[in-house]
């Protein structure tokens, strides 16, 4: 009989929920080595020689759009190591999904805050209390909306004063 190999399945690489499109890449100068520059460009825009050294011709000019950040600096990188100069634009009016707290005040009972600083970011003791003595400090990275406003409403109740980044 024969023997079949099946090759592994790989899945494609998922985008990460934090990763927001929308980034576009501006190419800004050729720089010296323009060649070098349109060949880049057709790698990583896939486009031909001819689409790519019109782009070149017409600076400044977006070569990407709706990108993830990390896919919009990768482009970047490509374009810059072949001698270009490039600008990475953030997305218009994109909701932020992931917010940092940060204490700004322990208030009148720094005990209390350091209690609230513990249970709301599951913190233990040690942490929490050291975080409370070197203000501002940031107490939750990276958090969701919803998480952010539970852990200031738990400070806030405590006498203390955080902002949201």
């Amino acid at each position: 009989g024969s023997v079949q190999v099946n090759a592994p399945l790989t899945a494609p690489k998922a985008i990460q929920a934090d990763e927001t499109r929308g980034y576009e890449v501006v190419l800004t100068s050729a720089g010296a080595n323009k060649i070098s520059v349109i060949r880049a460009l057709q790698s990583v825009c896939g486009i031909t020689l001819v689409q790519a050294n019109s782009l070149v011709k017409t600076l400044p000019v977006v070569i990407a759009t709706d990108k993830t950040q990390s896919e919009a600096q990768a482009i970047a990188a490509e374009i810059e190591s072949a001698g270009g100069s490039v600008q990475v634009n953030a997305p218009k009016n994109v909701q932020k999904s992931e917010f940092n707290v940060v204490l700004t005040s322990v208030g009148t009972n720094r005990l209390n805050v350091v209690k609230a600083v513990m249970n709301a970011c599951g913190l233990g003791l040690g942490v929490a209390n050291d975080l409370t003595k070197n203000l501002p400090a940031v107490i939750a990275t990276g958090v969701s909306s919803s998480d952010a406003q539970a852990i200031r409403t738990a400070i806030e109740n405590a006498g203390g004063a955080v902002k949201i980044e």
